[in-house]
Parts: structure tokens; C-alpha cells; sequence
């Protein structure tokens, strides 16, 4: 991402997560102003040891936690940014309304 005012932003509000390796950051991702998860970037040599994927689960499992309903974009040809899966069929969301 090129506005570093937006990225300065989104750290701020603790939006911007960091993965770190040896003690070295090897990527982040980040929630959108709009409420999108994005931002996702891996070092290159970091990438094919699945930090993405683990990245990409600590902000999904963080909007769930905040009882929001995670989600994100990916255009069309960012193949490498695929690295959740693609259902053919619809997929529900079931939450429980706090009786047993």
C-alpha cells in the first residue's frame, strides 16, 4: 500500500497485525477502513511456510471473537492471493443466541 498516512492510520486504530519469524517481521495483514481484511503481505523469503494462511485465520477468528462477519476481497488474476478456499456452494454462518 503506497498512503502511508492510510497504513499510519490502521496501526493507530490497531487494525495492522504483524507475523514475526526469529524476530523479524516476515508479514502483516490488516483490516480496511471499511471493514475488509486486507493488506496481506509475506516477505518473500518467508512465503510457502503458510504465514499467510496463519495470518489470514488470526484476522478471521479476530472478527468472530468481535462478532462481526469477516470478509475480504481478492481481484481477479491475484492468484497469490487465493490462499483461502473457493466454495460452489453457498456457505451459512450459524451463530448461537446464548441458550442452551
Amino acid at each position: 500500500i503506497s498512503d502511508e498516512a492510510y497504513v499510519t492510520d490502521r496501526i493507530k486504530k490497531g487494525a495492522l497485525f504483524g507475523a514475526f519469524v526469529d524476530g523479524q517481521l516476515a508479514g502483516y495483514i490488516g483490516m480496511h477502513a471499511k471493514g475488509g481484511i486486507g493488506m496481506l503481505f509475506v516477505s518473500p523469503e518467508y512465503r510457502r511456510r503458510r504465514i499467510g494462511m496463519a495470518l489470514e485465520t488470526y484476522m478471521i477468528n479476530l472478527g468472530l471473537e468481535r462478532g462481526e462477519r469477516p470478509y475480504g476481497q481478492v481481484e481477479i488474476g491475484n492468484d497469490a492471493s487465493k490462499g483461502l478456499c473457493f466454495s460452489r456452494e453457498r456457505i451459512y454462518w450459524m451463530e448461537r443466541d446464548g441458550r442452551e
